[in-house]
């Protein structure tokens, strides 16, 4: 019975009371997701996962749970959809009505053969998969079809008799209910959990309309709800909303989080990731392209890519002449980038998925391009062609006044402009292009759907061989996917330092110095820059060099002997380079014949065919057996020639444990001087992420290895570039064994080494380094209801970029924030574990905490605002900064550390690798 509003304002007030504004803190974080393409990185954050089982994969069920998430597997009690009713092979008799606006049948329940068939067949298979609990759904059903109260109390005590026989047989299933309240209090002990829909809005499936809840219908639900609450189970309120409308989700939420419930709102087939207690940052972005066979090969994967990332966002590759993604994008995807060279195979389907973006407002920017002739989407666009073209000369005017040329200067180009005519005031024209009929083009512009930057007024062939680009390509990103202030996942640095990497591929191990007495390169390597330059150094040999079944057998003993007191060196890891060294390691799709190439496919090493297990893990065997010291074994494996290995290559790497990098084309100097030269940190591959090496070895400084031999030299200008304005990849001092057989090359590479050190450096071996860059991608990011942000997988990353805007972090209400480190390249904050929840503030924080240090934290664990318990492990002596306003001191080893003091800074350093266990006070 409804009652008064007088009873309806007080149970909501009561309700409201007793909920309490901190009640969302102690509530689970719930999320619903029944569509096909399930987002586990996002839905790890959720304390609650319910999923159709049909639609999750046994891999990501374990991420789910390995994240901490339990999982619930959706079980329908009350009806059965009929595109199931065949496969479940029931009898006709069981059915006693149907649910229209779902297309289902209703069932029976005081049937036995139902609950059998509940009991016997539907649980056991979900029991042997591994799921957490059970999501009961359609537990009322039985209501729209026996409509007095005597005739549904057989229905309601067969129903209270298959959930309680479900928790006896199944004690250690968790029972998530939507709704039921009619089956309390006799399954209260059974339940652990309730979602109810439609508490604020309601949704009616079968006209597919959506209405406002009147306020004695919210009554009456909250009057249901009440026993529940009352037992101590949580309630979790599902809202519909027709389409993807994060704003208005975001109010839903905070409104049913404000009467103390954990919300989800989603579309009615909750197939989107919706808005709850926690909202994901979406990080991926869809990168279309159409230009090459592989992503590798294309521009927005060698131009677009390093942008995109630095910014945050992990890249997914699509070619539009293969299939588009059929799931909705919304809440997963940051947006889309499109870089196509020509209009898709199939235009008409390409442009019907391109409006479905649009209208679920996923930001879409185009690139060089726009593959579009249907009117009706330009008009969508705000843009119209002139068919009259474009008639010499133009001119180019910049709007706003203040936009600048970003590489090259924006200068009047016809070549491939498009006719394109901005007709929507609100476009933001970046640069605008009048032709000698008065018509203005806008090439370049900002829209409410994202924003379109197109030839010629990108980049600019500058006549030296590479591109430039003519606007700014992270504001054009920035602005056009509409990213907010935000946490970025940063692999370049840790604890406020520039990571370090120094690796050595095996080429010219068997090379013979130009020097007195003309020794092996690896003897003056070992002695020039191992022994000279104690940091880590990763250090890999080719086999068909140094072994005895590959090019100079005879030579074979001396020069492992070499190899073999190299790889006893403290500071050298080791990592093999391969058997044959393959300069093609898909031979198939080099496009060369083997006799067309100037080496070959390999080194030619007799009788030798190329086998993919030879070249890894043979090496690496051969490596752990004849080189490698007791206490080492390979942890690196270099890939070698054209580095792109397949999926295949990349798993025998996996198989054999050990960790693999190189590739890409990361090139910067003073005269090539473009962010074009810089390649992103990885390739995707379906054996996980094939990560890059940051910059590229002496030889492309030196024309291949034809001089001039001192030119790697120059690449302290990349590592210089490529830091200032922003620091966009880590110092990776990288080359080739044969750099120690002349004094030009030997002489560049101790200048590289000098040089490096000198900017106090985070140094790192490659085993550590690649789990860094694949943390990068595989982090997930959410913020809470309460402004927290929560991170989760980070895997060996520990550092995140803030942007200002955010405010101060606060290690005080943070979890597992260190500190922070303000540099003019960003602010850069201290991870102390792979999880971290982290909160900011309009002030500085009071409490002590991390501004900077040379090694990796063991555990930072704040036991006061002023007393820290903490430890570091590193490569070298222990040297770390914190900031306090009163001094502190370092409690180890029954011994007292006092720091050197400027200003608020206090530095330490201990003589040691090692800080062991240890407590820093400060008062």
């Amino acid at each position: 019975m409804i009652r008064g509003r007088w009873y309806s304002l007080l149970i909501v007030m009561l309700l409201l009371g007793s909920a309490g504004s901190s009640a969302a803190n102690a509530l689970p974080s719930v999320a619903f997701f029944y569509g096909a393409s399930v987002p586990v990185e996002e839905l790890s954050f959720y304390d609650r996962v319910v999923v159709e089982p049909s639609h999750l994969k046994a891999g990501q069920l374990a991420d789910l749970q390995h994240s901490g998430s339990a999982v619930f597997a959706y079980l329908s009690l009350g009806e059965v959809n009929a595109s199931l009713w065949r496969r479940y092979q029931l009898p006709d008799a069981l059915i006693v009505g149907r649910n229209r606006g779902w297309n289902s049948y209703i069932i029976d329940q005081t049937r036995k053969a139902w609950q059998h068939y509940v009991l016997d067949t539907l649980i056991p298979p979900l029991l042997q998969s591994g799921y957490d609990g059970l999501f009961l759904d359609t537990l009322d059903s039985y209501q729209q079809v026996f409509g007095s109260e005597e005739r549904q109390q057989p229905q309601r005590a067969a129903l209270i008799d298959l959930i309680q026989a479900i928790r006896q047989r199944y004690p250690a299933l968790k029972l998530f209910m939507n709704r039921g309240f009619e089956l309390f209090p006799e399954i209260a002990s059974a339940t652990d959990g309730m979602a109810v829909e439609s508490l604020l809005r309601q949704f009616d499936p079968v006209d597919n309309a959506f209405r406002e809840r009147s306020q004695e219908e919210q009554t009456w639900l909250l009057e249901k709800l009440e026993p529940v609450r009352r037992e101590g189970i949580p309630v979790t309120v599902i809202e519909y909303l027709p389409d993807y409308q994060p704003e208005q989700a975001r109010v839903l939420a905070d409104r049913l989080i404000a009467q103390g419930f954990s919300p989800w709102i989603s579309t009615p087939a909750l197939d989107i990731l919706g808005t709850g207690l926690l909202s994901p940052e979406p990080r991926r972005v869809l990168m279309l392209y159409n230009d090459a066979e592989e992503p590798e090969q294309s521009d927005i994967h060698n131009v677009v890519a390093v942008i995109a990332e630095y910014l945050g966002l992990v890249p997914v590759y699509v070619n539009v002449n293969g299939e588009l993604p059929d799931y909705p994008l919304s809440g997963r995807y940051a947006g889309i980038i499109s870089w196509l060279s020509d209009e898709p195979d199939n235009l008409r389907y390409f442009q019907q998925w391109l409006g479905k973006q649009l209208d679920d407002r996923i930001p879409v920017l185009f690139l060089n391009n726009l593959p579009v002739n249907d009117p009706q989407l330009f008009r969508r666009l705000g843009l119209g062609r002139e068919s009259a073209g474009v008639k010499k000369p133009v001119t180019v005017t910049r709007i706003p006044a203040d936009t600048e040329s970003f590489e090259a200067e924006i200068k009047p180009r016809t070549r491939g402009l498009a006719p394109l005519v901005s007709q929507n005031d609100a476009h933001k024209v970046a640069v605008a292009v009048q032709d000698a009929r008065g018509q203005v083009f806008s090439p370049v512009l900002l829209a409410d759907w994202g924003g379109m930057a197109l030839s010629p007024y990108l980049l600019a062939d500058n006549g030296l061989g590479y591109r430039e680009w003519l606007v700014d390509p992270f504001a054009l990103l920035r602005d056009a996917l509409k990213l907010q202030p935000r946490l970025i996942p940063d692999a370049t640095t840790e604890n406020g330092r520039r990571i370090m990497t120094s690796h050595v591929d095996g080429d010219g191990f068997a090379s013979r110095a130009e020097m007195p007495d003309t020794p092996y390169s690896g003897e003056v390597i070992k002695e020039a820059i191992f022994e000279r330059y104690p940091i880590p150094h990763t250090v890999s040999v080719v086999e068909g060099e140094t072994g005895a079944e590959g090019l100079y057998p005879t030579l074979s003993p001396e020069l492992e002997t070499i190899a073999q007191s190299i790889f006893r060196l403290p500071n050298v890891e080791i990592a093999s380079h391969s058997y044959s060294h393959p300069f093609f390691w898909q031979p198939g799709k080099s496009g060369m014949d083997e006799k067309d190439t100037l080496y070959g496919y390999h080194l030619p090493i007799e009788d030798y065919a190329f086998n993919l297990r030879r070249e890894i893990k043979g090496s690496i065997d051969y490596i752990n057996q004849r080189l490698a010291p007791p206490d080492k074994r390979v942890k690196v494996f270099l890939w070698s020639g054209d580095a792109r290995p397949d999926c295949q290559a990349m798993s025998l790497t996996q198989e054999a444990g050990v960790v693999s990098m190189n590739g890409g084309n990361s090139y910067l100097t003073e005269t090539f001087s473009s962010l074009t030269g810089l390649s992103p940190q990885g390739r995707p591959t379906s054996a996980g992420w094939q990560v890059y090496a940051p910059v590229m070895n002496e030889n492309v400084y030196t024309n291949e290895w034809t001089g001039p031999f001192y030119g790697y030299c120059k690449a302290k200008d990349t590592f210089r570039l490529s830091e200032e304005p922003r620091r966009i990849k880590p110092i990776a001092v990288y080359w080739h064994f044969y750099s120690g057989t002349l004094h030009a090359s030997l002489n560049a590479l101790k200048q590289v080494y000098d040089w490096a050190l000198m900017q106090q450096p985070f140094p790192l071996y490659i085993s550590e380094y690649v789990p860094r860059v694949e943390g990068f991608y595989n982090t997930a990011i959410a913020r809470h209801s309460d402004g927290r942000w929560q991170i989760r997988g980070a895997s060996a990353l520990r550092t995140l970029r803030a942007d200002r805007a955010l405010g101060w972090p606060d290690p005080e209400c943070s979890e597992n924030l260190a500190g922070f480190r303000d540099l003019p390249q960003g602010r850069y904050l201290h991870l102390s574990a792979s999880t971290a929840s982290i909160c900011f503030s309009h002030q500085r924080p009071n409490a002590v905490y991390l501004d900077e240090a040379n090694a990796a934290i063991d555990h930072w664990r704040y036991l006061n605002p002023q007393k820290v318990a903490l430890r570091f492990a590193g490569h070298g002596n222990i040297r770390f900064t914190v900031v306090n306003a009163t001094p502190c001191r370092l409690e180890r080893e029954g011994k007292i550390l006092r720091p050197v003091i400027t200003e608020q800074q206090q530095v330490f350093s201990i003589n040691s690798k090692d800080s062991g266990d240890a407590v820093l006070v400060c008062r």
